[in-house]
């Protein structure tokens, strides 16, 4: 199996850097304003990237292999990348996807670090796009932001709840989890309380999915589990047995054993 995994591995970097060399002669030869450059520019985007993430992962092991002095560790250079999503974005404003374009710059910037400028697209796509599939995207790293740049939980609060507004996004539990935090951070813990439940109950529900799916899925579990204890012990005088009780108030009784252990 490592064998063949190998093997399959070889000839997808060898497909792709087929499809690369391809996407940039098309590139070179389409006339400007050509309605299909916009979507091979993202295409070859998304191949840039790919191999940008790649490299960065391989210097970054070799990196730490070293003995010290280590120097600088490398940085993820996202500009290829980038520089074609922002002919997309400069030169095609009609394009049909242009919020994608957007939310893939505002990606790439947030890899790279550069929350100023993925803060700046999202902005953006939600003036122009307040529809768009990737809306919740956008307000979950605006409330990132809020949370973790400015200790702002009111405002914070207010993004994640737009995006708990759309139940089918991938972000809705992650979501519901820091909307909790939010409250217990304002001051409403029973409110807080409810929502750490809530995401017991998700986060039980959705044991599907990929293995990355499921690692994710348990690690909210258990910080939501971590969460809601600390909502208990902030006043030393709640006992075990208020704890229970106000567990089965809100409906998060059969969670109490995992709670209490």
């Amino acid at each position: 199996m490592a064998k063949r995994l190998k093997e399959d591995v070889e000839k997808i970097g060898k497909l792709r850097d087929q499809a690369e060399k391809l996407l940039e002669d098309f590139i070179k030869d389409e006339p400007v304003g050509s309605p299909d450059l916009p979507e091979a520019l993202l295409k070859l985007a998304e191949i840039k990237w790919e191999k940008a993430r790649e490299k960065y992962l391989l210097d970054f092991a070799a990196w730490e292999a070293k003995a010290p002095p280590k120097g600088a560790a490398p940085k993820l250079d996202l500009g290829p990348a980038r520089a074609l999503v922002s002919r997309v974005i400069k030169e095609y404003p009609g394009y049909p996807q242009y919020d994608l374009a957007l939310y893939v710059d505002g990606a790439l910037a947030g890899e790279e670090g550069k929350d100023k400028e993925a803060l700046a697209d999202f902005e953006l796509l939600l003036q122009k796009y307040p529809n768009s599939r990737f809306a919740p995207d956008a307000h979950m790293a605006k409330g990132e932001a809020a949370f973790n740049e400015k200790a702002d939980w009111k405002l914070a609060l207010a993004e994640y709840e737009e995006v708990l507004k759309h139940p089918e996004s991938e972000l809705y539990g992650l979501a519901m989890f820091k909307s909790a935090w939010c409250l217990w951070k304002l001051g409403k813990e029973e409110e807080a309380a409810k929502r750490f439940t809530k995401v017991l109950e998700l986060t039980s529900q959705k044991k599907g999915g990929n293995i990355s799916q499921r690692k994710d899925l348990e690690s909210l579990e258990d910080e939501a589990l971590k969460a809601l204890v600390d909502v208990f012990i902030a006043d030393e005088k709640t006992s075990a047995q208020d704890v229970y009780v106000f567990l089965q108030k809100i409906g998060g009784e059969k969670f109490a054993g995992k709670i209490m252990r």
